[in-house]
């Protein structure tokens, strides 16, 4: 039985400490062309780079390639002069003549997968990956298969000088969420949304931004502390009470699929659905609350407005059903309040209590919630 697991870097990382989906396992990606005659060009889908055994490109239920990590010959993007001829012959196969005319034009975000199928035979396939998943996509790639990514058909060489490094800009890497915990800019996310980037960025109302520094993480129970050098708005505070009830309302608010969805933060409403995580995990808390990918690092909130817990995870619905045969539902996890102001103290950063007293409408506290809660952008 393959395995499908992957956790949810609720989109966005790539580290995992529990087997549940990540919100930036999956990579946006257009069937180009290439040999697998079942297969019909320009289908939108979703690229999977997460599994240990084997790479996923999935259009439907129905369509698919499915190609061994093993038997991968060749990796390249761009025009590297290595490639151009494998993906002219797959772009070929799909577009005829129109493909080939296709490959001159071609975006450096285009990569052909030469590879042995389950039959024994060479096949290709190009695939156009979004801009903001090539960058990310590559290493995950080249880790699993074994195998370097062709870049750049060029040495970069002139005879009159040494070699130059190729420099390659920043890019997007994967996005989350982050609240605002103490008047002196300290806001928290997951430590998996922030793990290996080279600079964070905070994006709030009005597509406002500033730059974020890593103030403290700690890998083990996936929590991270950022600091901005200007609060930008009021501070989220934590329920006195921290005992949290079997069945207790709660109200979810972050970013998931920021490039997908509108703009600005997403609230869903559920009830604690469990009092521990997988495996019986005491320090995270199950909740109906649906989220997707940039969901994670977002706050908890109960009836007042206060937060309980920090959202973590989800357990994908494809990965469980392949590995299960059904389709689990709204199976989302969050740390507990209690770990994570365990964590605030050992740093010595200061945030605020209340206790909840009364039940506020939930449109009330979006509105609060809005200044607080802020996309978390991970450039590496």
């Amino acid at each position: 039985m393959r395995h499908f697991l992957a956790l949810s870097l609720c989109v966005a990382a790539l580290g995992a400490i529990f087997p549940a989906y990540s919100a930036s396992a999956d990579f946006k990606a257009t069937y180009v062309g290439g040999t697998v005659s079942s297969f019909k060009p320009g289908l939108h889908g979703r690229l999977n780079l997460q599994d240990s055994k084997e790479l996923l490109f999935r259009c439907s239920k129905s369509q698919g390639v499915q190609i061994t990590y093993s038997g991968i010959t060749e990796l390249a993007m761009g025009r590297a002069a290595g490639h151009i001829t494998a993906s002219r012959v797959a772009m070929g196969a799909a577009l005829g003549l129109p493909g080939v005319l296709l490959m001159g034009k071609q975006s450096k975000n285009y990569l052909t997968i030469s590879y042995v199928n389950s039959a024994g035979s060479n096949e290709v396939a190009v695939l156009d990956l979004s801009k903001e998943d090539i960058w990310i996509a590559i290493p995950i790639l080249e880790a699993r298969s074994g195998r370097k990514v062709i870049r750049d058909g060029s040495s970069g060489v002139k005879a009159d000088s040494s070699p130059k490094p190729d420099v390659i800009p920043p890019q997007l890497a994967s996005t989350g969420t982050a609240f605002a915990i103490s008047t002196d800019g300290f806001f928290l996310t997951n430590d998996h949304v922030i793990n290996g980037c080279a600079s964070v960025l905070l994006r709030g109302v009005g597509n406002s931004s500033q730059e974020a520094r890593v103030w403290a993480h700690d890998p083990t129970n996936d929590l991270a502390l950022l600091k901005t050098p200007v609060m930008v708005g009021p501070t989220l505070k934590f329920a006195e009470n921290s005992q949290l009830r079997l069945g207790q309302n709660v109200i979810v608010i972050g970013y998931p699929l920021p490039d997908w969805l509108a703009h600005g933060i997403k609230v869903t409403t559920g009830n604690i659905s469990s009092l521990a995580g997988m495996n019986d995990d005491t320090r995270m808390v199950q909740v109906t609350a649906p989220i997707q990918g940039g969901s994670s690092g977002g706050p908890v909130l109960d009836d007042g407005g206060n937060v309980i817990g920090m959202i973590r995870s989800t357990l994908g619905t494809v990965a469980t059903a392949v590995e299960t045969g059904k389709i689990p539902q709204n199976m989302n996890f969050a740390i507990k309040a209690s770990i994570v102001r365990v964590f605030l103290d050992s740093n010595n950063v200061a945030y605020g209590t209340t206790v909840t007293d009364r039940r506020i409408d939930v449109s009330q506290i979006s509105e609060t919630a809005e200044q607080s809660v802020l996309l978390v952008e991970c450039w590496k």
